[in-house]
């Protein structure tokens, strides 16, 4: 068995819009699509979405998942309290009603506030002390 290879992400050093994070953004959709992850997200959110839950998506990007909820569901994108995080600014397409936190998902101190935690190609960045630690916040907030 070989052992995990962690390398910085891209995206986090390129400035936004810049050509190579704009194709590496267009790659990630591309995998989350093929991949089925926005369909299966749709699905999951339909069948157990509570009134008064709050989603929280890490790793938000363009909002390729919140935009795949919206084409989706009407209901969903009307009904769901629901908070992108992410470095990057708030996406020209998210839904007015839906929240926007800009910044590094290791420094925020809101996971309290949500009961639901989405992410799409995000968790695979880090390493094992950074995952424990983060999922440590999490838990016991």
């Amino acid at each position: 068995m070989h052992a995990r290879v962690i390398k910085p992400e891209i995206l986090d050093t390129l400035p936004e819009g810049h050509p190579d994070a704009e194709r590496n953004r267009k790659e990630i959709y591309l995998l989350g699509k093929l991949s089925g992850n926005y369909r299966h997200a749709v699905k999951l959110l339909k069948a157990h979405h509570q009134p008064g839950d709050r989603i929280l998506e890490i790793g938000a990007g363009t909002g390729e998942l919140g935009k795949a909820l919206t084409r989706k569901s009407e209901e969903l994108t009307h009904t769901l309290d629901y908070t992108g995080l992410d470095l990057w600014n708030r996406p020209p397409l998210w839904p007015q009603r839906w929240n926007w936190w800009q910044g590094d998902l290791l420094d925020f101190n809101g996971y309290p506030d949500y009961n639901v935690l989405l992410g799409n190609f995000i968790l695979h960045q880090f390493d094992d002390n950074t995952l424990r630690d983060l999922f440590n916040r999490i838990r016991n907030n």
